[in-house]
C-alpha cells in the first residue's frame, strides 16, 4: 500500500522514536485530520492555557511590544 521508500522513511522514524510503525502512522493520521478540522485546541502555540495560569492579561492590544520582549525565565 505504501511505496518502498516511504515505508523505509517510516519504519526508521519508528525506531528513532521508540514506537511501533503503526502507532507512528496512527499518530500521523490522526495529526493530519485534526489539521483538517481547522480547530486550534490543539495547538500548543495558539492554545491560551499553554500560555497562562488563567485567561491572560486583558491589556494585550495596548501592551503587546511589553508581552512579547518581556523573558519568560
Amino acid at each position: 500500500m505504501l511505496p518502498d521508500a516511504l515505508r523505509a522513511q517510516l519504519q526508521r522514524e519508528a525506531e528513532r522514536d521508540k514506537t511501533s510503525f503503526g502507532e507512528l502512522v496512527r499518530r500521523a493520521l490522526q495529526k493530519y485530520l485534526l489539521g483538517k478540522q481547522g480547530t486550534f485546541a490543539q495547538d500548543p502555540f495558539l492554545s491560551n492555557q499553554t500560555v497562562f495560569q488563567d485567561a491572560g492579561p486583558t491589556d494585550v492590544a495596548e501592551r503587546h511590544d511589553v508581552y512579547l520582549a518581556r523573558d519568560p525565565h
